[in-house]
């Protein structure tokens, strides 16, 4: 076997293999303390641990500069495909019924290798890398989201969202650590019989984010798959109502189940209001959220519709506008275009993707990859790619003969609707070198569209088409 395919074939089963032990890992947390997690992943201190909000975040873990050549290839390392060889292999794949497809390919100079069409298509929740992106241009990876308990008069309190989109009902044992009501419940009932007070009124405050909390574009059976978005939410809007479904009003919900558990902590709650809180409230406990680099992880390795839609409005509220699915959108271009990837055609949204009015094309998904991997303060974004036939929504593809070589070699984000199927990532060829890739299908079936993706990236991670 020639050493440069051993060495990447050898990569792989590694790759593999830390995916198979992080998996066993994580259905183990609740057997660990925070300290064993947190060495696992770095110096993050406990998402659990309250004060700590965007006017308080430390410094960033990361800097500008390359992606760590100890867990990937430099960029430009190995030798690149050849094009004309590259193209026959990729032709090749059928695609009939996958729709209209577009795709390319670019090495690691950006240079494209391949290509096939250039109209923008959806990119479902492949566009979740644009917000991702635009999130880490504007907002430190180490920012928490406070949730808070204010006091507006006496006996009178107010839960007051920050836009956390992780926030549950109940602590949780797993990585990484999710803030819950039940602890600011807690941390509030201290407070309040500290200081006498058993009897509160309790109002609950969504207002951080504006505008419609659904886009017109989203179609009724996507009610299933992500939430009105609200400043304040809790277990995603679920439950509270018939059938344990997302809620219409999550913000109710959130005042509700908080309101029971101060009652389960001796504080009679006699009234629950929606209301704004004012300038001159006085805080009286919080929890803050997870580090923002682990929501974007989560929001990319899920595909969590909520953590996206959140990330995306809170980029618009970072660049001083109102954090409106409109703003946001604008946001979002003006970053896209910074980085030189806005293109004409271009259409962006929602966050999340259910949009399907928004357009994109390949060469642009490709584009954010390649400079995810050209600079470290991107990281968070590509640690949160789901692994071909390991992790996240790839864990259960990849599975068609052509796509095997690339289980544990192709990392990649999803974007599926009923008739579309996409991915853009990257992937490790057979000759060392990371190739940036979008393979987009629409309109078509979507199975099919998959497999001709996975066959497609399974074989650039096979390629030795460096001649």
């Amino acid at each position: 076997m020639p050493p440069r395919r051993a060495a990447r074939r050898a990569r792989g089963l590694w790759v593999a293999t830390i995916a198979i032990v992080v998996v066993a890992a994580l259905t183990i947390t609740a057997l660990l303390n925070w300290s064993t997690v947190s060495s696992w992943y770095g110096s993050v201190s406990s998402p659990k641990t309250p004060g700590i909000t965007a006017s308080g975040s430390p410094s960033p873990t990361v800097s500008s500069g390359p992606v760590d050549a100890a867990i990937l290839p430099p960029l430009g390392s190995g030798a690149a495909p050849v094009a004309s060889v590259l193209k026959g292999k990729l032709d090749a794949i059928p695609h009939d019924g996958a729709g209209t497809v577009s795709a390319f390919v670019g090495d690691g100079t950006g240079a494209t290798l391949y290509a096939l069409g250039d109209a923008p298509q959806r990119p479902a929740s492949t566009e979740k890398i644009v917000t991702a992106l635009a999130t880490l241009d504007l907002i430190d990876p180490q920012t928490r989201f406070a949730t808070r308990v204010m006091s507006t008069a006496a006996g009178h309190i107010v839960l007051v969202g920050g836009g956390d989109p992780m926030l549950t009902s109940n602590p949780t044992a797993t990585y990484p650590a999710e803030p819950s009501t039940e602890e600011l419940a807690v941390a509030t009932a201290a407070a309040l019989t500290k200081q006498g007070v058993t009897q509160v009124t309790l109002g609950y405050d969504g207002s951080l984010f504006s505008g419609p909390g659904r886009h017109p574009s989203w179609t009724p059976n996507y009610d299933w798959g992500v939430t009105t978005v609200s400043g304040l939410m809790v277990d995603h809007g679920i439950g509270g109502g018939p059938e344990d479904r997302r809620q219409p009003d999550p913000s109710a919900v959130a005042g509700q189940r908080f309101a029971a558990q101060l009652r389960a902590h001796g504080i009679q709650v006699d009234a629950v209001t929606p209301e704004v809180t004012p300038a001159s409230a006085t805080e009286v406990a919080r929890v803050s959220s997870m580090p923002v680099g682990l929501i974007i992880q989560q929001a990319l390795l899920n595909s969590d519709n909520d953590a996206a839609e959140a990330l995306f409005r809170q980029v618009a509220i970072a660049a001083g506008r109102p954090g409106t699915f409109a703003d946001a959108a604008a946001v979002v271009q003006e970053r896209l275009a910074a980085h030189g990837l806005w293109q004409d055609g271009t259409v962006i949204t929602d966050g999340c993707g259910l949009g399907r009015d928004s357009r994109i094309r390949p060469a642009q998904l490709a584009g954010i990859v390649r400079l995810a991997l050209s600079d470290a303060r991107y990281r968070p974004l590509l640690d949160g790619l789901p692994v071909a036939g390991a992790l996240g929504t790839l864990k259960n593809r990849f599975t068609v003969p052509q796509a095997l070589p690339g289980r544990g070699d192709v990392r990649g984000k999803t974007g599926t609707l009923n008739d579309t199927a996409n991915l853009a990532g990257y992937a490790v060829t057979a000759d060392g070198a990371i190739v940036t890739f979008a393979f987009l299908s629409t309109e078509g079936n979507k199975d099919r569209g998959e497999v001709w993706i996975d066959a497609s990236a399974g074989t650039l991670a096979a390629c030795g088409c460096a001649s």
